[in-house]
């Protein structure tokens, strides 16, 4: 499984964390997001270490500014390499019976990112 997509469920997962939802689903997301902590936070401190190596910095609003252009260039690059990473994870799925949550909302980027982790029934 691609970095990236562990990344986005756990983003989405960390989304879902102020729904209030039934305890059998709420706990099915706490067990999830928390098989995905590592690989999550590992990816920041990858993107940590870059930031220093390609002296970039995170402005108040939260854009990267880099000196050079091919800093910006080699940062990204670096980014796109560890976001293709394949892998290994051992995920059980989150089983949710969609007529619990009916009246959760979430977006189809949502399903996509949550896809392989949740399965709906």
């Amino acid at each position: 499984m691609k970095q990236k997509k562990i990344i986005n469920a756990y983003k989405t997962l960390s989304n879902m964390y102020q729904m209030r939802l039934p305890v059998r689903e709420a706990h099915a997301i706490f067990l999830l997001k928390r098989q995905l902590e590592d690989q999550y936070y590992f990816q920041l401190e990858q993107e940590k270490t870059l930031l220093e190596e390609f002296n970039g910095t995170i402005t108040r609003d939260g854009d990267i500014r880099f000196s050079k252009r091919e800093d910006a260039e080699a940062f990204h690059g670096k980014i796109s390499e560890l976001n293709d990473m394949e892998i290994e994870i051992d995920v059980a799925p989150a089983h949710l019976q969609i007529e619990r949550i009916d009246d959760i909302r979430l977006t189809p980027e949502d399903m996509e990112h949550l896809d392989g982790f949740i399965e709906f029934e």
